[in-house]
């Protein structure tokens, strides 16, 4: 079998109705993010040649990245999280992480009491939307590699492609290397582009392992484009039991010398049964700090939010107080 892989399109997020005080702060994030990630992109397309080579008759042989984007959290309760994550799960691409803050959350910072329910929700999605980041820049760096083109050395699967912006005609020219290790597979990509404007050296951007089927595994990414100061890491510890994600350990970090602009999002997502939970949470970011935000509560605390995925009720522990809600999202006594 031969062939190109399929393109993939950037999925955006309106956020023009929202608070503009973190519009605001959030805006030279985005910006960031779109100008100098050098992944401006409204179509991804591979490029073929005719030396692809053949992969096994048999697709099922050929390991697959970890499909972040199937593995989601249970959510729901929390509308505008779970939006969040399905938006930037359904394409790949950058403006789909970075918009992942829905413009209902923007409206939250202006609270001048602490809304238990609402303060939750913006918290879970804020580690949400780091997932989804992880997510995307997983999916762009190893779109392509799919089992129509692949190089196979006895237990080495190799591919070589070059992912272009059509409007500019700059590349991306990406390494994915698979090693099969029993029922484990160890990831590596390397990167390189040398644009005009802002490129970056080669780069090894993932370094991970994780089940032959994606259900479990520990991937690292880590991006830096020196020339603009900016540097973006992740690291995903996840396990899941048929599709169901159970458990995950997220943190991700983004900085812009430049601006002195720094966030650092973590948080560990467990599920069991109907009861949902994420621990050792944490959100960390001048933009964050000092008043303005939720009444009196410094949301830049390490922070636990518990919740019923079926009732919806659901507690939050915060700078040392807490807080609780019950199935129609009011606040109640804990």
């Amino acid at each position: 079998m031969r062939g190109c892989p399929g393109s993939g399109q950037l999925a955006a997020w309106d956020n023009s109705n929202g608070n503009q005080k973190i519009i605001n702060d959030m805006h030279y994030t985005k910006s960031l993010f779109t100008a100098l990630l050098l992944l401006p992109f409204t179509i991804l397309l591979s490029s073929c040649d005719d030396n692809d080579v053949t992969g096994p008759d048999d697709p099922s042989q050929v390991p697959s990245p970890p499909d972040f984007s199937q593995l989601q959290m249970e959510t729901g309760i929390f509308t505008h999280g779970g939006a969040a994550a399905k938006l930037a799960g359904q394409e790949p691409g950058i403006l789909a992480a970075l918009n992942a803050y829905p413009e209902n959350l923007m409206n939250l910072a202006a609270e001048p009491e602490a809304d238990p329910f609402q303060l939750a929700s913006f918290l879970v999605t804020m580690v949400e939307s780091a997932y989804s980041l992880h997510t995307t820049y997983a999916t762009f760096f190893t779109l392509n590699a799919v089992p129509g083109v692949v190089e196979v050395s006895g237990n080495e699967f190799l591919w070589n492609y070059s992912v272009q912006d059509p409007e500019l005609g700059e590349t991306v020219d990406i390494t994915v290397t698979a090693v099969v290790q029993g029922e484990d597979v160890d990831w590596n990509v390397i990167a390189s582009a040398d644009l005009e404007e802002g490129g970056f050296e080669e780069q090894h951007i993932i370094d991970g392992t994780s089940a032959f089927d994606g259900s479990f595994g520990n991937w690292s990414i880590n991006f830096d484009v020196p020339e603009e100061g900016f540097t973006y890491t992740s690291t995903a510890i996840w396990d899941s039991d048929e599709g169901q994600l159970e458990k995950l350990d997220i943190s991700t970090s983004l900085t812009e010398d430049e601006t002195g602009f720094y966030q650092h999002t973590n948080g560990v997502y467990t599920l069991d049964g109907t009861n949902a939970s994420i621990s050792n949470g944490q959100l960390q970011s001048p933009e964050f700090e000092g008043e303005g935000y939720f009444g009196d509560i410094d949301i830049t605390q390490p922070f636990t939010v518990s919740w019923d995925t079926e009732v919806g009720n659901g507690t939050l522990s915060i700078d040392g107080q807490s807080l609780c809600w019950d199935e129609a999202k009011a606040a109640v006594d804990c």
